[in-house]
């Protein structure tokens, strides 16, 4: 049997009571609000006091719901307010999503997105690694990715060539920072752009080193470094110096040697293609290799 309504001291706002249910020692009560809009009466069910409702409370969204029809602005009926509701609850948790995302560092970057993805794609990622633990975690680990700035990137620049880093040592940083900064625009974090804007990198002039040198071992040089390398007892490594003095190949390329790769007939050597490395060729086997 069906509880008959009850009003309240506020108008437009009644209850009915549970015929069972109990809340802090009396029966549970339900709030409904009425109000006249589009010459209709309208009732609408608000929930019950155990859920936190109470005339009070009913009276405060009543009166939003009559402002709106006064004023055609705003909600105009309960499903507009809890509409409203969900989208302020659904704004407010891509505001907070967008300030964490905001604040990762980019120690934190580096690490959970950064080093992954150049051990899946570099040959050479603990070189990256080692840079990263060395200077960049200490001098730029601590800022927030997104609050990095050109002048930033400049006084890390001007801290490694005081401290004494070869300009090709600097260029292997940035490129690192760089690299760090292009995957970051590329970045979603559940929907939400890690990066957007100008990178730091923008109109920052690289270091340039100077590589070209010319360097050749005398005759009495390259004698010394072989009696030395059979003195250590490794053969390997005498057998490995004989190859480069007289081939040019590089360890790496001695190193991936097969005898399959060895023309003894034709006394050639051939130096396999392999991706991500120095082109490969052919070399000329003397009486010394």
């Amino acid at each position: 049997m069906a509880t008959r309504w009850n009003r309240t001291n506020y108008p437009g706002i009644r209850f009915r009571e549970h015929p069972s249910r109990k809340h802090n020692g009396k029966a549970d009560r339900y709030f409904s609000i009425r109000y006249y809009i589009n010459y209709k009466d309208c009732e609408e069910g608000l929930g019950w006091a155990s859920d936190g409702w109470n005339p009070e409370k009913a009276h405060k969204v009543l009166a939003k719901i009559k402002e709106g029809v006064t004023t055609g602005t705003g909600a105009q009926s309960l499903s507009d307010l809890r509409a409203e509701a969900d989208a302020r609850k659904v704004a407010e948790a891509h505001e907070a999503k967008l300030i964490s995302v905001q604040a990762m560092t980019l120690s934190a970057f580096l690490t959970d997105f950064y080093l992954p993805e150049a051990k899946r794609t570099k040959r050479t990622w603990l070189d990256d690694k080692g840079r990263i633990e060395k200077h960049i975690h200490s001098k730029l680990g601590s800022f927030p990715l997104c609050a990095i700035t050109k002048e930033d990137i400049k006084t890390f620049l001007d801290f490694l060539r005081k401290s004494g880093a070869s300009e090709a040592t600097a260029l292997h940083y940035m490129a690192i920072l760089r690299r760090a900064f292009n995957l970051a625009r590329a970045t979603m974090i559940e929907g939400i752009p890690l990066l957007t804007g100008p990178s730091p990198f923008d109109g920052i002039a690289l270091p340039k080193p100077k590589n070209a040198r010319e360097r050749f071992l005398s005759y009495a040089e390259a004698d010394k470094l072989l009696e030395a390398a059979q003195e250590c007892g490794h053969a390997d490594l005498h057998t490995a110096i004989v190859i480069a003095l007289n081939t040019g190949m590089r360890l790496g390329e001695i190193l991936r040697l097969e005898w399959i790769d060895v023309d003894m007939a034709h006394g050639i050597i051939t130096v396999r293609e392999e991706v991500d490395r120095k082109p490969g060729g052919k070399v000329f086997i003397n009486t010394e290799v």
